[in-house]
């Protein structure tokens, strides 16, 4: 199963997420505002458009 919470700031994606782990046994959460999101230079080539 995959979720994918989105929502500008505020919005309450990280309390969702929250909510979400308490109530399933195993859930993995990554959030891009810790890892940062990927960039362009970072893509194999063949996967970009």
């Amino acid at each position: 199963m995959l979720f994918k919470l989105t929502g500008s700031r505020g919005a309450g994606r990280t309390t969702l997420a929250s909510a979400v782990t308490a109530r399933l046994d195993t859930v993995a959460v990554h959030d891009f505002d810790e890892v940062g999101v990927p960039t362009r230079r970072s893509l194999p080539t063949d996967a970009i458009a």
